[in-house]
C-alpha cells in the first residue's frame, strides 16, 4: 500500500476515578493521508466541510499493539494499547506532546473527529486496511 504521511491519533478514554475524559496519544507512521478543505455557505455565515481520509495498513509502525475499541474501553491498562473509534481525534504528522483536552488540541493543531471506521481485512496481506473518515 502507498503511504505518505504519518498521523497522531488521541484515543478518548473516561477516568472513572476523575470522572473526565483522558486522551491517549499514539504515532503512527506509514499511513496515507487524504484531506480536503472546504466550506458550506448558509444564511448564517460560512460553516467548515473539511473532511479526511486516512488508510492504516494492517502492518502498521506504533510503539503500541492495536485493540478493538470494546477491549479498549473495558481495560485499565492501555498504556501500550491504542484502538481506532469513532469520536478520536487525528492530526497529520507527529504531535509530540501530551494534551489535557481536545480545546487544547483544537489550538494547537488542525484536528479531525473519527466518524467513520471501515475494516478492509480482505485480499492480499499488503491490502488489507483500516479506512477511517472525519471531519
Amino acid at each position: 500500500m502507498y503511504t505518505n504521511s504519518s498521523m497522531t491519533i488521541f484515543n478518548k478514554k473516561f477516568n472513572k476515578a476523575t470522572r473526565l475524559d483522558e486522551w491517549k496519544r499514539t504515532i503512527i507512521e506509514k499511513v496515507f493521508w487524504n484531506d480536503s478543505r472546504a466550506y458550506n455557505i448558509r444564511q448564517t455565515g460560512l460553516d467548515s466541510a473539511d473532511a479526511v481520509t486516512v488508510f492504516i495498513p494492517f502492518d502498521y509502525e506504533a510503539n503500541k499493539e492495536y485493540i478493538d475499541s470494546e477491549d479498549y474501553k473495558t481495560r485499565d491498562d492501555i498504556e501500550n494499547y491504542f484502538t481506532i473509534q469513532e469520536g478520536d481525534r487525528i492530526v497529520k504528522g507527529e504531535v509530540l506532546e501530551d494534551i489535557e483536552s481536545s480545546t487544547d488540541l483544537d489550538k494547537k493543531f488542525k484536528t479531525f473527529t473519527i466518524t467513520k471506521v471501515d475494516k478492509k481485512d480482505f485480499g492480499s496481506k499488503h491490502m488489507r486496511h483500516w479506512q477511517i473518515g472525519g471531519r
